[in-house]
This record gives C-alpha cells, structure tokens and sequence, in this order.
C-alpha cells in the first residue's frame, strides 16, 4: 500500500509538472472592453508604424475583404503590401480593419504574413479565418510563412467589437490539430526544428512527445489556452 501511495504521487506530481492551468487569452472589462495579456503576445513588439506620407513607403492594399458579426454589422479587411505591388503576390506584409468608413486598427510585421493553411493542416488557404464570440463580437486569425527553420510561422490573433480591435495573441504555432468555426479549435506546436528537414515532413508522435504542445479554443465569448509537454 505504501508504494501505491508513492508511486500514485509522483504520477501526481509529473502531470502537475507538465501542464498548465486552462485561462482566457484576453478578458472583457465591465464595459466590454478588450483587455490583453503580455504573455500571449511576445511578438507583437515586432509591428512596426508604417506611414502613408513616408515616400519610401508606398502602401498597396492588394485585396479587400467584407465580414459581419452576428448583428450584422459590417467589416472590412484590408490585406496590405508594403513598396511590393504585386498581383500574384501570396503573401502580404499587413492589414487593416475598417468599420463604418474609419479605420480601427492596422497591424504590420516584420515577417511577412500567409494564409491559413499553416494554422489549419492545410484544411484552409483563406487569408483569415473569422470565429464569432457572441452577437457583436469576433475573432480574426491570421497565418504566417513556414520557412522551414527552428519557428513556426506566426499566429496573429485579433478580437474585434465594436469600433474597437485589438492583437489578443502573437506568437509561433504550426497546427497538427483543426476544428472550424463554430467549434474552433486548434492544437500546435511553437518550434519545428527538424521536421521539414525530413524526406516526409508529417508531424509524428515522436515529434509531439519531444516538443511542448499548445492548444487554443473557443469556450464562451473568449478564447481558452492551456500548454503541455
């Protein structure tokens, strides 16, 4: 009986030890304001201020996009290019969000932005995929290039209400696992070291096991994360 006790609290501990406490990547204040958390964004220092009045900086808006909440009020998504007009471009170097004629938010990174498939298993090549948070509310996800070294591409998410939007999370993820909208979901991992070195990239058990795991998804009008080795 005593070693049960000791071998079912070291099963205790390495569980505790290895994952973390479920919690909302942003929070909504009383008045339904959006509020942030630093330690889902350790990218977002990396948006740089584009100007449009900066001659070397020409801005190009290469594709528009409408969407609406459950209200049905409606949204524009801009996808920019910076100095780049190029019509077969795929990739882009920021975007903009533009609500009843004014522009709310605009984001730029120093990486260039992709599409979807990266944060999907390939099961979307769409520019963004938009998950509803309740009637006024949503948020827009956003996919970066997979160049093949130690990171992931970049994840960017964007919860918009109202006239407001905000960045809620930005940092590395390359899915392995993807549900859509309504029940979205999606499980990834942060460093791909190794794995498109391979003659047949496909992430195995072998590279889950050696790597922390990460998982994102809608519960509510938030968006829950946990992490785990």
């Amino acid at each position: 009986m005593k070693h049960l006790f000791i071998f079912l609290l070291l099963v205790q501990i390495s569980v505790s030890s290895t994952a973390q406490t479920i919690q909302s990547i942003f929070d909504w204040s009383s008045n339904t304001e959006i509020l942030t958390k630093d330690e889902f964004r350790p990218l977002f220092f990396k948006s740089y201020p584009v100007s449009p009045s900066d001659p070397k900086c020409k801005i190009y808006t290469l594709n528009s996009y409408g969407v609406q909440n459950q209200k049905g009020d409606t949204y524009t998504i801009e996808l920019h290019s910076v100095c780049n007009f190029d019509p077969n471009r795929d990739s882009y170097d920021g975007f903009s969000i533009v609500h009843q004629g004014k522009s709310i938010f605009t984001y730029y990174s120093y990486d260039p932005l992709y599409n979807t498939e990266n944060i999907t298993t390939d099961k979307s090549k769409a520019y963004f995929l938009q998950i509803p948070l309740d009637e006024k509310s949503f948020a827009l996800c956003f996919g970066g290039c997979l160049y093949g070294y130690d990171n992931a591409p970049e994840l960017v998410i964007v919860v918009v209400s109202g006239n407001q939007a905000k960045v809620v999370f930005d940092n590395y993820a390359y899915a392995y696992k993807y549900i859509p909208a309504p029940n979205f979901l999606m499980e990834f991992i942060d460093n791909v070291d190794g794995i498109f070195e391979q003659e047949d990239p496909t992430i195995t058990p072998t590279h889950l096991q050696k790597r922390t795991k990460h998982k994102i998804w809608k519960e509510g009008n938030v968006l829950k994360y946990k992490s785990w080795k």
